[in-house]
């Protein structure tokens, strides 16, 4: 069997909340979203903390949300998720052009067929079709537990066939490594970012997905909204400081044709700046 997910009742999540703060402010006003994978976790609960009209959550298997419902025992708002078992490549070519502001897939490692096929130019081309005009894509791509420091060789270069194909698809192609590695593709320009300004910027406008200082105070754990002027450094300080960095190369650097692939808390093109 493969390890799915790990259901630990009333874990924050932390990790995941700042995943959903890093993907969804990559869109200034998301209202309608689809999520592939992460149903057996906390990921759903915190993407709708940013005001989100509908999230649409989809797994191959049905078990993984009565599993984590009766583990975690989390209630998500049934006015704002909807699970819909079935499989990711058929849902979204079944979906009509233009639907959601953004797509997020969360399906765990690509090294199977039936992950895989998740991250090609053909299922990118799809995820263009249903987003839309200035739609955002975001692809979380694991990397085995390996520290932000270190990644092997051949983890580097399986992402970057994918962004590969990302750029592909997308005029406009950012990426960071974040306890994994989070590529994030759209046609608008200016639209994505990876500058703490401009997420922190976004996230102050949505009051219930706001970060918490926590502290001890008289035997008890209190905790308290990180005010708005804190929020670029609370950005800069996620995952290690990785927003902070100035880049690392996904690939000895080289360039093949006009493009060079590298990770600089955001991939640089020609004509980018």
């Amino acid at each position: 069997g493969t390890l799915v997910s790990v259901i630990e009742p009333g874990a924050r999540g932390t990790h995941e909340q700042q995943l959903a703060q890093l993907c969804l402010t990559q869109h200034p006003e998301p209202s309608r979203v689809l999520l592939i994978g992460g149903a057996a976790g906390k990921l759903p609960e915190n993407i709708v903390k940013h005001g989100i009209e509908e999230l649409t959550v989809l797994e191959q298997d049905p078990l993984l949300f009565s599993t984590y419902a009766a583990y975690s025992g989390e209630k998500p708002d049934r006015d704002a998720v909807r699970f819909v078992p079935g499989d990711g490549r058929a849902y979204v070519l079944s979906r009509p052009e233009n639907e959601y502001d953004m797509v997020i897939g969360f399906c765990g490692e690509p090294d199977n067929a039936a992950v895989n096929r998740f991250c090609t130019r053909e299922f990118f081309l799809r995820v263009d079709r249903v987003l839309k005009p200035g739609g955002v894509f975001c692809l979380f791509l694991r990397t085995h537990g390996a520290a932000r420091e270190y990644v092997s060789e051949p983890l580097l270069k399986r992402t970057a066939s994918v962004d590969k194909a990302l750029n592909s698809v997308f005029p406009h192609v950012l990426a960071v490594q974040v306890h994994g590695h989070l590529l994030i593709g759209t046609r608008a320009e200016n639209r994505a970012s990876l500058d703490p300004e401009v997420l922190a910027r976004r996230l102050a406008l949505r009051e219930n997905a706001r970060p918490y200082y926590r502290y001890g105070e008289n035997g008890e754990t209190k905790k308290e909204k990180i005010p708005n002027h804190e929020l670029p450094a609370y950005f800069s300080a996620i995952f290690g400081g990785a927003l902070d960095r100035g880049g690392f190369s996904i690939l000895p650097p080289k360039r093949t044709g006009t493009r060079e692939h590298r990770f600089n808390g955001g991939l640089t093109r020609p004509g980018q700046k």
